[in-house]
């Protein structure tokens, strides 16, 4: 029986109005607001406030309304109403907050705001109701089943059972059944318009067209998108709010279309269709150095090298870039559809006078020519070719607008530019990510650029004449080559406008995926399960179920994550009785979220890297990493490469331990290692035992564990030979290449992002996956429970480069990682190690299975 996946309803706070502040009355004490709203106008609007936004101008990180006091105090992002010691706004204004705000204040007190100033946004927090969302508007709550009828009356208008079977919907009413303004919701329009188009290689502009009264049900059609139903089935494997319905309605839509999912909700295709691995995917993006070539000559008709030779190729070296830490040179190749640009980012030189040959070709004004693939450029010697570190290539396609990709030095594809090569060296660069993040970076079009380069090479006497020659042809006038941006800009922008997507305030895929992740409140949940708030209460107490009741006691008190909500999808589904969950991947073989807590992608076994005796591929995860499912135990492991990096930490890192050095290179082979901590439910599947201290949720990590017990759980699992369960925990240098995920700081993410440890764990466990994951996709590797490692404990480490370093032959206790629930902020750094004695347990520490694969 075909059965309807349907969306069910969502939550979005979108950025605000450009409407002034006072256009609405002010939350909780209307004089103490008054008040807080002057101290903001006055020492924050300046990078936050909401005129910017009439001007044009884009608010620093995102963020424009804290001016907007009656916006401010429903964003649970920045202010928790009654509770200022649980309000971000309010913890970025205190003496320890890193970064302090006003912006400076950290480095200089002076900018800060006063005592009296902080004690009135405490006090204004505290008069703030608990539930200051508004009420939603005049019109009726629309019910799923009306968008079942919606879709069914609107296919039935369809020309031919062709154009019906192409047919697609994206549904945007939750935001209308949360009493959005009609302005937020044309914002999200925009958004789904912007990133439809931004994934299509067809030449006309696609504007999805409203069926319904409240204009938030969204018709396209594949076709007019140049999308197969194939494509459209990788977006539907990993759609996580699948509910199959049953009802005789949704079977005829199915029916009709050909296809169990006619609609996905526009919030979650904007936030995952913008990134990795989806975004690459609709793009049909290369990977390998060979399929850029090909891509570069058969789709945009570009031949880099040969423009390079034959001086069709233009060029600005930038010295100093917004976005990474070196040199910059741009690039512009006439394309098939407008313009290909690359930008070859050098990593940064070392001081003048200590450069060896790798650095000399990282410096633009030594080696100005280039790339190094190109040794022979014009019969140039090699040493004056630069040596990129990595690359972004942005193509206009057919229909106006562009397209992104990051590559590394080679060619070969990137998730994202390199956080050693960025000015932040937080990774939090709008351009660092390929796909959302250069979509946000570049709003609007291509960046102005000024060349410091051809001056500098024709000026000098270091190069010869045939140099200087080439660099004159290749590096326009200023003039000329602001010229050659404008008019890439001016294409793109009057694309946008075209699509009716404005190009002025907020960039819209941004805002709409930024709000996506935002934390989400009682009113926000009941109304992404389809239901208003009363109904959601009246459905908890029907069923009385007491996991049911706890979680609604723990939404009146404090709103959830994303990951945690989609991880208790199911559960919720199930347990008020809404229909037939259908977990994301399980199309194409992917994981359930009772098992890892995302979408997986479900890919053909063909794009599995290897074949794993014992496991089944899933597909790549969100972060673009392999996943597999243990056949025996149905854990799901991510696949990682291996390579290099620092193991330990370097002398002056807060916290240190001694026996954190000597920093040492480390070389590990590939192997598999849990995306989850061994959960409660798993442990006793295997031990017939649960010996955690906090018992009562299986999806809570077991912990008092020992190393012999969890031996012995590998061992009954299959995951490694009988007598042999030490090669079932990861030695200490493969967990900490599993934590530190390309990361080189204290941690693999912001703490309170990535930890449940002393200071927001309540003192116990929590469950697992309802953090956020590090880069390679994997979730608490920092608090929750300290995990066992194969390793016995050293003092120090040895000196030297070493490969799949396993410890000492013998000692006397087994190193743990990670940090735990009770731990400090330092115990939960990536470098941070302690040991037990292995036959002993305590209740904070539990464990993840590894494979090694050499």
């Amino acid at each position: 029986m075909i059965a309807l996946w349907f969306t069910l309803g969502w939550s979005l706070a979108l950025p605000p109005q450009v409407a002034a502040p006072q256009a609405v009355p002010l939350p909780g004490d209307a004089a103490l607001a008054a008040r807080v709203q002057g101290h903001f106008q006055q020492h924050c609007a300046r990078c936050h406030g909401v005129e910017l936004e009439k001007q044009g101008k884009k608010p620093k990180d995102g963020f424009g309304f804290v001016d907007d006091l009656a916006r401010l105090a429903r964003d649970r992002d920045y202010v928790v109403a009654g509770a200022p010691d649980r309000s971000p706004l309010y913890g970025a204004l205190l003496p320890d907050a890193d970064p302090r705000m006003p912006f400076g204040a950290d480095k200089d007190p002076t900018k800060a705001l006063a005592p009296d100033a902080i004690r009135d946004v405490a006090d204004w927090i505290r008069s703030l109701t608990a539930d200051p969302a508004p009420a939603r508007g005049d019109g009726p709550f629309v019910r799923d089943a009306e968008l079942v009828q919606a879709m069914g009356q609107d296919l039935a208008r369809r020309a031919s059972p062709k154009q019906r079977e192409l047919t697609r919907y994206v549904t945007l009413t939750h935001l209308y059944n949360q009493g959005a303004t009609e302005s937020e919701l044309e914002l999200a329009r925009q958004a789904v318009t912007k990133l439809l188009n931004s994934l299509s290689w067809e030449s006309s502009l696609v504007v999805p067209e409203p069926i319904d009264a409240t204009r938030t049900l969204l018709r396209f059609n594949l076709a007019d998108l140049g999308w197969r139903p194939e494509e459209w089935e990788r977006l539907a494997d990993r759609y996580p709010y699948a509910v199959m319905t049953g009802t005789a309605a949704a079977r005829e839509l199915s029916a009709a279309m050909k296809c169990a999912l006619p609609s996905v909700r526009g919030d979650w295709l904007v936030a995952k269709a913008s990134v990795s691995p989806l975004y690459e995917q609709l793009l049909r993006l290369p990977t390998t150095p060979a399929e850029l070539a090909a891509f570069e000559f058969d789709r945009l008709g570009v031949e880099v090298n040969a423009n390079l030779m034959n001086e069709r190729a233009k060029r600005a070296g930038v010295e100093v870039s917004d976005v990474v830490a070196g040199h910059r040179v741009i690039e512009r190749h006439p394309a098939r559809f407008g313009a290909y640009w690359i930008t070859y980012d050098l990593k940064a030189t070392r001081a003048a006078g200590r450069e060896g040959a790798a650095e000399v070709r990282r410096s633009m004004f030594q080696a100005p020519l280039g790339p190094a693939t190109l040794a022979c450029f014009n019969g140039t010697r090699r040493d004056l070719c630069f040596e990129p570190a990595s690359s972004q290539r942005i193509f206009s396609l057919p229909n106006g607008l562009q397209g992104y990709l990051i590559v590394d030095g080679a060619g070969a594809r990137m998730l994202a530019e390199p956080a050693g090569n960025l000015q932040d060296s937080s990774g939090k660069a709008r351009g660092s990510v390929n796909g959302m993040g250069c979509i946000a970076c570049h709003d609007q079009g291509i960046h102005p650029a000024r060349d410091a380069l051809r001056d500098h090479v024709l000026s000098s006497s270091a190069f010869s004449r045939e140099v200087k020659e080439t660099i004159a042809a290749l590096h326009p006038s200023r003039s000329e080559f602001d010229r050659l941006i404008e008019a890439d800009r001016r294409r793109f922008v009057g694309a946008l406008e075209q699509a009716e997507v404005s190009t002025r305030g907020p960039e819209p895929i941004q805002a709409l995926a930024t709000r996506f992740e935002q934390r989400l409140e009682a009113r926000a949940v009941a109304a992404e399960l389809g239901l208003d708030l009363p109904e959601f209460d009246e459905r908890v107490d029907r069923r009385a179920l007491e996991s049911l009741t706890q979680l609604r006691e723990t939404l009146r008190r404090e709103p959830i994550a994303r990951a945690q909500f989609v991880s208790l999808f199911e559960s919720f589904v199930t347990g008020l009785e809404l229909g037939q969950y259908r977990a994301a991947g399980s199309r194409g073989g992917g994981a359930t979220a009772a098992n890892n807590g995302t979408a997986s992608e479900g890919a053909p076994s063909g794009d599995a890297p290897t074949v794993i005796d014992g496991f089944t591929y899933i597909g790549r995860n969100d972060q673009g990493k392999h996943e597999y499912r243990h056949d025996r135990s149905s854990l799901v492991f991510v696949y990682l490469e291996g390579g290099s990096y620092t193991q330990g930490s370097p002398g002056n890192e807060p916290g240190r331990g001694d026996d954190e050095g000597p920093a040492r290179q480390v070389t590990v082979s590939p192997f598999l290692i849990a995306k989850l901590e061994v959960t409660q439910e798993v442990y006793e599947r295997f031990m017939r035992a649960n010996p955690s201290g906090f018992p009562g949720d299986g999806r809570r990590p077991v912990e008092t564990v020992s190393f012999d017990d969890a031996l012995r759980f590998c061992e009954l699992a299959g995951l490694a030979p009988a007598g042999r369960g030490e090669l079932g925990i990861p030695t200490e240098a493969q967990w900490e290449f599993a934590c530190r995920a390309g990361t080189t700081g204290l941690l693999s993410g912001k703490l309170d992002d990535v930890a449940w440890y002393d200071q927001n764990s309540d003192r116990r466990t929590h469950r697992v996956g309802t953090k956020e994951p590090n880069a390679f996709g994997i979730y608490d590797m920092h608090g929750n429970v300290w995990e066992w490692c194969r390793d016995y404990y050293s003092e120090h480490y040895s000196s030297g480069p070493v490969i799949d370093p396993t410890g000492p032959a013998a000692g006397t206790g087994r190193v743990y990682r990670g940090g735990s629930w009770g731990s400090s902020p330092s115990g939960c750094r990536s470098a941070y190690r302690f040991w037990f004695v292995p036959s002993s347990s305590f209740n904070l520490l539990g464990f993840r299975p590894a494979k090694s694969l050499k």
